[in-house]
């Protein structure tokens, strides 16, 4: 969270950091109009309660994005998308391609295991 704020600080965007559990969420019924969930829900220990919390604070007609790795990735996709990292270095991007490879695929979700 400490990076999200410096990041934030030095684009000048004002936004509220707060940490908590997504199958608890201190906010009403019907807060939000979008939400946003990133390299995240994979890591979720009851990913439908999460997908049940989310519906709660989402207001009508709302949205929820939900943006995670996939395990049918393939080797090939995943290397494009570390090649497309503009920010990452030549070690950084080594790293991440071992990363992704080995350890954060398997833990990533698939279709058959949604359903």
């Amino acid at each position: 969270m400490e990076i999200a704020r410096k990041n934030s600080k030095s684009a000048n965007v004002i936004v509220d950091f707060e940490h908590g559990n997504v199958c608890k969420m201190p906010y009403k019924d019907e807060y939000f109009d979008f939400i946003i969930c990133t390299a995240a829900f994979k890591n979720f220990k009851a990913p439908v309660a999460a997908l049940d919390e989310m519906h709660r604070v989402l207001k009508h007609g709302g949205k929820v994005l939900i943006i995670d790795m996939n395990r049918n990735a393939s080797i090939r996709e995943l290397n494009q998308y570390v090649k497309e990292m503009k920010i990452l270095g030549f070690f950084d991007k080594i790293f991440m391609k071992i990363m992704f490879s080995f350890f954060l695929k398997n833990g990533a979700y698939s279709p058959s295991l949604i359903t």
